[in-house]
């Protein structure tokens, strides 16, 4: 089974200094992915899996990365507030601009066959 994963920084794992001194704030130089997380699962029970998602991706940029062919999509949601504009957010409220954009992608995400949906940084309400 092929996989795509994409989404925000949530997609990448586990983050952190590389140190085992977690004290807040970590050194922002050092600050990296230290685990790969479910992909890393994935990889070790024999899945091929593909990430496509970064640290800081909206969800315009997660869903316009994803290509190629995949049987499953494992999608990492993250606040629509993020890809707001500033003509909506001077033009409506923050409510239904979150509502705007995850209905719209909500039906984009419907193309695919297998997805598996994932509130990291934003709850889902599907």
């Amino acid at each position: 089974m092929r996989i795509l994963i994409t989404g925000d920084s949530w997609s990448q794992g586990e983050w952190g200094d590389g140190s085992l001194n977690y004290k807040f704030p970590c050194d922002a130089k050092r600050y990296q992915v230290t685990h790969r997380g479910i992909e890393q699962y994935l990889l070790d029970d024999g899945y091929d899996v593909v990430n496509v998602g970064q640290g800081g991706y909206n969800n315009v940029e997660s869903f316009n990365a994803i290509k190629g062919e995949f049987d499953h999509l494992i999608f990492f949601w993250s606040d629509p507030l993020r890809q707001a504009t500033q003509e909506e957010l001077h033009n409506t409220t923050p409510l239904r601009i979150i509502e705007k954009h995850t209905d719209y992608y909500m039906e984009q995400l419907d193309r695919f066959p297998l997805v598996t949906l994932i509130g990291g940084c934003a709850k889902i309400n599907y």
